[in-house]
Parts: structure tokens; sequence; C-alpha cells
């Protein structure tokens, strides 16, 4: 290989973070045709985000606007976009600019690689021609051409051009090798066996994306008339081994919402119409109007016209706005005559007016914000997501697409998840849909309060809340039983618990008085009654209130008349039986630290349950309905609605719809009180929402 200098040509979000790759092997000069974005990139100032100063400063690019500094290069790389015209045909003026400029400008011997995206056969039919016009060498003899597709994903700092695999192709076996010597330097690659090849791989893969993530829309759309959540179903699918759980949204961007048009024009221009990838497309360009129905019928109902939407860009973390699909979502809400602000931490007051619409800052525009009556967040930044904490918002809802796609009946919520199991081995899931759970909730707002599965996970578990913002707060799991294995004292000793208690976020905690096998009268337990007492936090029974023997409704009135200071939530609400329930709301009406939880309210999986006796006694019979668990909830919700909290059993899986279903019932100021003011009024300790 006698290649010493290599220029890039064009330096956006492809080009420049390769340019500075190689310069840590080859001499290179930087090429663009925008005079600013060089005298940015020349002062080590990188808009995009692409790359850090101190990457550029060491890179010694030489950045030009000058074409004759090309003619310095024996290895050459076009970077430029690929975009659609207003008719979505492939627009290939930046490709044929660019060949020109360096058809014009090489020396005998060069070899250019092109890293558009382009539909196969754009290489040598189209860029080829130009090549050999502007530089009076014919290819194969004066120059040699190959083709290496861009994979780069804007924002994404685990996927960088030296941690992924570079497909290369040369137009014979001479340039191919030479080609991936070039890239091999800064990467693993895979030699295609033709440029057509090359290019067909790299055109498909944003094809097969989006026609994953338009079925995804699709099913939204479909869910949504059947008023089943669409989250709650991928959840389910993903638990089989084959399931690819894609997730629906908005498809904008540069690439997956334009590279299906090259290939389908190809398509058409040898004579085939292609039907699935078109049909992909109309899904996921025609989405902003589904995301914009939804809202309105939230503004109409609470009688709003005003709407703020956070993030305007065409994915988080990047200020690329680019064929943004938030942009439709917004003209779309203004012909329904909805007012529209929006803001953007990566753009100007000055491109949000003239691309998108009213500008507003949602900590600077005070009178403005008095006027919102809801607001989006489109873009999920994460200057947005801190930006949101702020208390400006505390006055009405910040809700996000996530939620839109979810029923009708639904609402932002925080859920309060009493029952998270960890694993002894693997303390983040004993289950892998433990770990899916977490990473794919209910939605994007979900906030959780978890408790470990074993006692000796208590110190790990207050570690993770502390630096994981998916959690407010966490319980402490204790066995009273303590004595009967010594180890056992180190985590489970009133002590040992004291200590803990004293950490932050610790908001509560739990026992399984049947699994211990120890009555919630034992003497046992009054040390921990003292603690839950002095640290003003409620502690949990699992599966109690005549659950078992070992925590009847009567040994709850004694201990709550004994100590009338100790807040108890009663986890399943009460109990797994129509009996126990009764007997739990009636405890909750009787005393006025008695709180129910809604974990695992389905007569399924009590049926289930019936033969083991630490959850549900085999005595008693299984014959309630969903109908009268309804009932009996709606009823207690009418009686004590302040009382009453959002729990999930993750051991049973989907979680959520075993405790969710008959709040979904409630309308949404009940949900809300139940979901949301009721956990912050008694869990004191858990991180401010």
């Amino acid at each position: 290989m006698n290649i010493n200098t290599i220029a890039i040509v064009g330096l956006g979000y492809v080009g420049l973070p390769l340019a500075v790759m190689l310069s840590k092997h080859f001499s290179v000069i930087g090429f663009d045709v925008n005079r600013t974005r060089i005298e940015q990139l020349s002062k080590y100032n990188d808009l995009s985000h692409e790359v850090s100063y101190t990457d550029l400063e060491e890179s010694k690019i030489q950045f030009t606007t000058e074409p004759a500094f090309l003619k310095k290069a024996q290895f050459v790389i076009v970077c430029v976009p690929t975009p659609i015209d207003k008719n979505k045909n492939p627009d290939l003026s930046y490709v044929t600019s660019a060949s020109q400029c360096v058809g014009e400008n090489i020396s005998s011997g060069t070899i250019i690689v092109y890293e558009s995206t382009v539909y196969p056969g754009v290489t040598e039919d189209v860029c080829v021609p130009i090549l050999e016009t502007f530089s009076k060498l014919r290819c194969g003899e004066g120059f040699k051409v190959g083709y290496s597709p861009e994979r780069m994903n804007p924002g994404d700092k685990g996927h960088t051009v030296d941690k992924i695999i570079k497909v290369v192709a040369g137009m014979d076996s001479e340039s191919s090798n030479t080609i991936n010597e070039v890239y091999s330097t800064i990467t693993t690659t895979h030699v295609a066996p033709s440029i057509k090849v090359a290019e067909a791989a790299k055109v498909i893969e944003n094809i097969q994306r989006d026609l994953n993530i338009a079925l995804m829309n699709e099913l939204t759309i479909i869910f949504d008339k059947m008023d089943i959540d669409v989250h709650a179903v991928l959840d389910a699918a993903s638990t089989k081994w084959n399931f690819h759980n894609y997730q629906p949204g908005l498809v904008g961007g540069h690439c997956i919402g334009v590279d299906p048009y090259y290939l389908t024009y190809k398509a058409e221009e040898i004579g085939h119409h292609a039907q699935v990838i078109l049909a992909g497309r109309h899904i996921n360009d025609d989405m902003h109007k589904f995301y914009a129905g939804k809202i309105v019928k939230r503004l109409h109902k609470s009688g709003g016209t005003n709407i703020l939407v956070l993030g305007l860009t065409f994915k988080p973390n990047v200020p690329d706005y680019r064929n943004s699909r938030v942009k439709h979502l917004i003209q779309e809400l203004q012909e329904y005559n909805i007012n529209v602000y929006a803001y953007d931490p990566y753009l100007s007051k000055e491109i949000i007016e003239q691309y998108f619409c009213q500008y507003c800052h949602p900590l600077e525009d005070k009178e403005a914000m008095q006027t919102i009556d809801l607001t989006l967040l489109a873009v999920e930044h994460e200057k947005l997501l801190n930006l949101i904490k702020e208390s400006v918002f505390n006055k009405h809802d910040v809700i996000t697409l996530r939620d839109l796609q979810s029923q009708s009946k639904r609402v932002p919520i925080h859920i309060i998840d009493t029952h998270t199991f960890y694993g002894t081995s693997d303390m983040f899931g004993v289950q892998n849909h433990t770990k899916t759970y977490f990473t794919n909730n209910l939605f994007d707002t979900t906030k959780f309060i978890t408790i470990p599965f074993d006692s000796s996970q208590n110190k790990e578990v207050i570690t993770h809340v502390q630096h994981n913002d998916k959690f407010l707060g966490c319980y402490l799991l204790f066995n009273p039983n303590n004595t009967m294995a010594s180890w056992k004292e180190e985590f489970d000793s009133p002590w040992a618990i004291d200590t803990l208690l004293q950490q932050n976020h610790v908001v509560g905690l739990k026992s399984f008085p049947s699994l211990f096998h120890t009555s919630i009268q034992d003497q046992k337990y009054f040390p921990y009654y003292e603690l839950a007492i002095k640290h003003d936090i409620p502690l949990l029974f699992h599966c109690s209130a005549s659950g078992s023997d070992y925590s009847s409704a009567d040994m709850i009135r004694q201990v709550c008349t004994q100590y009338p200071r100790l807040k108890l939530i009663l986890a399943h609400f009460g109990g797994l039986q129509i009996e126990y329930m009764k007997l739990a709301v009636a405890l909750a009406q009787e005393f006025p630290n008695v709180y129910l939880n809604t974990t695992s309210l389905d007569p399924d999986r009590i049926k289930r349950q019936v033969s083991n006796t630490s959850y549900v006694r085999s005595d008693k019979p299984v014959e309630q309905s969903k109908s009268q668990i309804l009932e009996l909830f709606l009823d207690a919700v009418e009686k004590i609605p302040h009382k009453i909290l959002f729990g999930s059993d993750l051991g049973y899986y989907p979680p959520e719809e075993h405790s969710m279903w008959p709040i979904r019932e409630l309308p949404e100021e009940k949900q809300k009180q139940i979901l949301i003011d009721n956990p912050k009024k008694l869990f004191r300790k858990m991180k401010k929402v």
C-alpha cells in the first residue's frame, strides 16, 4: 500500500469522525465547500458534537475549501449527503457535484471511495463517467473506485467508526485490497465481492429498520382502536427468544426515512413496484397524524388550545433537524388551530421560528408558559429530561410520544413497584423479563420504588437506587428470624436495618410473614415496628390481611392498636381472595395508617396460586370473577381513595397487567391520585419527582 495522504470530501457527521480516525495513521486533508464549517473546524469547534475539541486539535487535519488540495491525495473518500427531492426521488446532486470536483483535481493512480448511501449502480454507472469526463483519465487505468458505506449513528458514542465493522469493496481485486488495508488501520472490515453488493447492503440496512418500525407503528394504531396497550403487548411478545422488539415512533432524519426511496426508485426503473417497502414508508410518513389526533383530543377534553413542544431535532442529543418529523407534527396541530410553541436546547430561537413555530423557553418566557395547557416531550434530549425536573412543569402535564401510544385512559404516572425481584446470583434480575421491564417499561416517565428479593442485597439496592434515575427509592427486606442463621445477623438484625435506614431514599420496610412462618404478633417483629415508627416509614406485609394464618385481619388489628403510629401497607389489596380483600378495606377504614396496594388483582393468577398455602389458604374456595374484584375495587376507591397505592409483582409476567387493569377503569383524576399523589404523600424519603 503506497498511501500517504487521504482526502475526505464532505465533513459532516460521517466525514469528520472518519477524518479524525484516519489522521492517526495518515496525513489527512479535510475538504468541504461550506466555508463557515471549515472556519469552525479550523478552530477545533464541531457544532455537530460528533468530535471533541481535543480530538480535533490533536488530529492535525488540514481543513480547506480549496479543491486543488485534493491533488495531494492518493486516496479520496467522498462523504456527502444523498437526500430525496420533493417527489421523493433520489437527489444525487451532492454526489455528482462532488464527483466533478474530485475529477477536476485528482492525480493519476488515485483511488476514490464513496461512502454516501445510494442505490446499487450509482458508483459505477453515475459517478465513474463524471470522474472520467472531468479528470480526462480512464477508470481502471488512470484511477480506480470503490465503495464503503457509512454506518455512523449520530449522537451514538458506543458505535463510533473504530468500533463497527466497515463493509469495503473495490472495482477489482487490487483496489479492493488497497481499500481494505486503509480501513483496516482504524476498524474491522468485511470485504464485499463487488461495489454493487456493498451499495445494496447499505440501503437494505435502513430499509429493514424502517419496515420493522412501520410494523410497530401500524400495530400501535390497530391496538389503540382496540383499547389495548401496545407496549404491554410488546413486553409479552418479547418473552419469546426470537421476537425482535422494535419500538413505534416518528421516523425522520436523513437515513431511515430517506434511503428506502433510493431502492424503490431503482426498482421502478427496472420494472418492479416495491409494494412492501413503500407501504412501510407510507405508514411511517403519516404517523405524525396519529399523534396529532391524540394530542388534539387531550386538549379539547381539557378545553386547552396551547401546547409546548420540547425537542425538534430528528433524534435525541443531536443538533440535526433535517427531515425531522416533529415539524410535520407541529404543522398538523396547527391545522387543528392549536397554538404551538417550541423549544430545543440544540437549536437557536431564529431556527425554531424560521422552520418550526413560535419560540418559548420554559424557564425564561414565564408569561407564555402561563398559557401552556400541555407540554409534549417530542425528542428526549438529556438536557430536556433534566429541564423537566424544574418546578415550572408541575402545573401541567408533560407527556411523551410513548404516552400517546398507550391506551387513551392512561396518563403519565410514577409507578410504585412494590415487588421487584432481584436474583441472588444476579442482583438485577432473576428473569430476563425483569431487565426488559426496567428498560422498556409502561411509560418513559415511569419511576420505581424497588425491593430486593433477599435481605443480603439491601446495601446493593440502596447504592443502585442512589445512582439510577429510574428509581425513586427502595424498601429494605428483613426476616425477623435472623437468629436462625448467624450469618443473617449482618443483614436482618434490627441494628443492621437501623443503620441502613439512615441512608437516603430508603422509603420503607418489607417482610413475608407467611414465607418466614412468623406471626406478625410475634415479639420478633416488635423491634422492626419501632424502627418503622422511628424513621417515619411504612412497613409492607406481603400477602397479608388473612392471606395466611401468620397475618390475619385480627392480628393486623391488634398490631395497629398496639402501635397506632405504625404505617402498614397490605400487599395484594389485603390478600388474594375476595373475603380477605373486604377485610383489608375494612381495616383501612378503621385505622388511619393502614394502606392497600393493587398488586396482582388477577383472578386467573389467584386460581393458579390456590395450592400454595403461603399465599392462599387451600381451605378457602377461589370463586371470584374479575367483575367481582372490579366491583370491590371501585367501591374501595370511593371509600378510601387516599389509602390505595399501585404495586406490581415482577414475578408474574406481564407484571403491570395483574395490577393496573382496575385502575384504568377510573377517571383520570382518580388515577392520578392513586398513581402519583398518594405515594408522594406516604413516601417522604423518596427522590423528588
